[in-house]
């Protein structure tokens, strides 16, 4: 049922929850426990061939090995991967995707966004950061769906919105039960991803979307989008195909479910797992 302020939350089971709007602070972040053994060595009765200073003389010459090659050894396995779309020195932008279990949107940070690209944010004049979510024009805004309104959003192509959220702080704190991977993009790729997200809205010509319903939380509003919602295009095919547009290996016609989506792009270099939601 909606709180009072009518802050709701998706879970994965479908189930509409208050968001805590304090965020998560004081949450443990994902620990990576892997562990190692250091085995003795074990016991000789043999003298090294060498001279006792064999081992001085090795290490002597391992150091003039080129330092990048030496450092290489010893992270390995502990290396973040880089995608390799980015250059040397290029700077990388961060945007996350949220899934609750069932759907999933994008989400940035104001500054990612280039002046006037969504001019929709204007309504959320106060919100550093934003969560995109396509849909079905129907079922998505109604507070109570009923299995009726599923079933005709399932498998009658119907026109769609989109869910424009203004985040007083990042995913990861506004969305505390949900998934969220950060996902690097190089400048480049995110003027594309921003451009597709802005396409994606149905706006009269030389003006912004109005408002069609108010947001599943208090800080939201649907708008007028583009495209047409059934079975086998979904949100996750939306947010596949925004993803794809900004150059990252994915399809929307293969991703249907939430996990289509994300299974993918976590083995994605550049993909980081901020945020692994909770039961």
């Amino acid at each position: 049922m909606p709180g009072t302020n009518g802050r709701r939350d998706l879970d994965a089971l479908g189930q509409r929850r208050e968001i805590d709007q304090r965020g998560a602070d004081g949450q443990e972040q994902p620990v990576d426990h892997r562990r190692s053994s250091i085995c003795p060595r074990p016991f000789r009765f043999w003298s090294p061939p060498f001279g006792q200073n064999w081992g001085k003389r090795i290490l002597r010459r391992l150091t003039r090995l080129p330092g990048l090659v030496i450092a290489a050894w010893l992270a390995a396995g502990t290396l973040v991967a880089v995608p390799s779309s980015l250059y040397a020195g290029e700077a990388a932008h961060t945007i996350y995707v949220v899934s609750n279990g069932w759907h999933t949107g994008i989400a940035l940070a104001r500054e990612e966004l280039p002046p006037g690209r969504v001019p929709e944010v204007a309504d959320f004049p106060e919100s550093p950061y934003f969560e995109f979510g396509w849909g079905d024009r129907e079922y998505y805004p109604t507070p109570q769906p009923s299995l009726a309104m599923a079933l005709d959003a399932a498998m009658l192509p119907s026109p769609a919105v989109m869910h424009l959220v203004g985040l007083h702080w990042p995913p990861q704190q506004s969305f505390p039960k949900a998934e969220v991977l950060a996902v690097v993009l190089s400048a480049a790729q995110l003027d594309h991803m921003t451009a597709a997200i802005a396409a994606s809205f149905d706006r009269p010509a030389g003006g912004r979307a109005a408002a069609v319903a108010p947001g599943l939380y208090a800080n939201s509003r649907f708008y007028p989008a583009h495209g047409r919602f059934h079975l086998f295009n979904t949100c996750n095919s939306w947010s596949a195909r925004i993803l794809a547009e900004a150059g990252l290996p994915l399809s929307g016609s293969r991703v249907i479910r939430a996990e289509d989506l994300m299974s993918r792009l976590r083995a994605l270099p550049g993909v980081t797992t901020v945020s692994g939601g909770s039961d």
